[in-house]
């Protein structure tokens, strides 16, 4: 999964879009903050934020809960 998004970070995520990166497992932590991409060292920087493994549990709620907190700057 983390080689996709990746992926998708590397095809899809265009100069002047704005991304962060939210974890979760049974709690949800905000891995990349929101920033506005301007060029390959900031998607490289955000590629490296990108999880490798698996934690634990699937709370999606708590991700959900966290992308709504963060996205409310």
């Amino acid at each position: 999964m983390s080689q996709t998004v990746k992926d998708f970070i590397s095809t899809y995520i265009t100069n002047g879009t704005a991304v962060g990166i939210v974890e979760f497992d049974s709690r949800a932590y905000e891995r990349a903050p929101i920033r506005v991409i301007k060029s390959e060292v900031d998607r490289n920087n955000l590629i490296a934020s990108v999880p490798t493994s698996a934690g634990g549990g699937t709370n999606i709620g708590a991700g959900i809960n966290k992308c709504r907190e963060v996205c409310i700057l």
